[in-house]
């Protein structure tokens, strides 16, 4: 189990980075940090691997507290590994060597076949021989995922590990790794800014704003229920619209309750006999189009699986929404 429990962090003199952040995860799942660039999402990870050091609070992992540099003079935990943005890879090392650096040259064999595995579950066998020098940024960051895999830990902690790989790439070491970990009984804590990471991927998702979690739980369950516009939009595009103005749309809510209606654009649809509202925009995106309409004074944005002119006129209606904080 890992505990992070009120923890504090600040550098020098400034505010707070990270306020009174708590949770807890099995070791054996996967859990996704989520948040916008300078959440705190860098510094949460770092303080858990223990190379920085809490201004208060604890980190507790496996019945073991996690001290930072100021009372530890290697950081880390046996059964934890940490790959940052940076790779800190051997630069006069190949990429096989890189990867079985820090595995015991005692059974020579075994290594090799280890190595050999790791470079086959992160696509790299045929940059085996190759130097970092002569790698991308994206093959260098599945190099430093890899060395981390190798000595099997109980829990891999990752700062955007997808970050410098192509879309398709992105997409193929993402599913790899974490089926790999699962199959292993290997726990992944990890951040990212891309809420698909999370979706299909992750156990637990921990949205973080300011430095502060402001909303936790299963991928499927704060998508479905985002506490405000803030983590709607971590997935993507969203509608959002007054509650005062839910009437405009045959909405009814009990007891006239103030916040905003949050509805992703698959959740409206046409209707023969909807709302008129009036098209702006209108774009192709692969699987259909993407329609910008304004209705009264309200702009919104859904889906369509036909072209449609600026100025047209078509009838929508709102399938599902959810009312959420201002």
């Amino acid at each position: 189990m890992l505990k992070v429990k009120k923890l504090n962090f600040r550098y020098d003199d400034e505010v707070l980075i990270l306020n009174d952040v708590s949770f807890s995860v099995a070791i054996n799942e996967r859990t996704c940090i989520l948040g916008e660039s300078g959440s705190g999402k860098s510094t949460l990870l770092k303080l858990i691997y223990g190379t920085l050091d809490p201004e208060s609070g604890e980190i507790i992992f496996n019945n073991d507290k996690i001290r930072g540099p100021r009372y530890q003079l290697i950081p880390g935990h046996d059964d934890m590994k940490y790959v940052a943005q940076d790779f800190d890879l051997s630069p006069y090392m190949t990429v096989a060597e890189n990867v079985g650096k820090h595995l015991s040259n005692i059974y020579m064999t075994k290594k090799k076949e280890r190595v050999k595995e790791i470079l086959e579950v992160l696509y790299l066998s045929e940059f085996a021989h190759k130097k970092p020098v002569e790698l991308s940024g994206g093959q260098m960051q599945r190099v430093a995922i890899a060395r981390t895999l190798a000595k099997m830990p109980k829990m891999l902690v990752l700062d955007e590990p997808f970050s410098h790989l192509d879309a398709s790439l992105h997409i193929k070491i993402r599913q790899r790794l974490m089926e790999y970990c699962e199959e292993k009984n290997m726990g992944v804590i990890f951040s990212s800014h891309r809420a698909d990471d999370a979706l299909g991927y992750a156990d637990n998702l921990l949205i973080l704003k300011k430095g502060e979690i402001i909303q936790e739980g299963s991928p499927k369950d704060v998508y479905l229920n985002p506490k405000n516009i803030y983590v709607a939009e971590l997935f993507g595009k969203v509608n959002n619209i007054p509650s005062g103005k839910a009437n405009e749309f045959n909405i009814s809510l009990e007891n006239k309750k103030k916040g905003n209606l949050l509805i992703y654009p698959h959740e409206i649809k046409t209707s023969d006999n909807g709302l008129k509202a009036k098209v702006l925009h209108c774009r192709f995106i692969g699987n259909g189009y993407e329609l910008d309409v304004k209705y009264n004074d309200i702009f919104l944005v859904f889906y369509h699986d036909s072209y449609l002119e600026k100025g047209e006129e078509i009838s929508f209606k709102i399938e599902k929404y959810r009312l959420a904080e201002k």
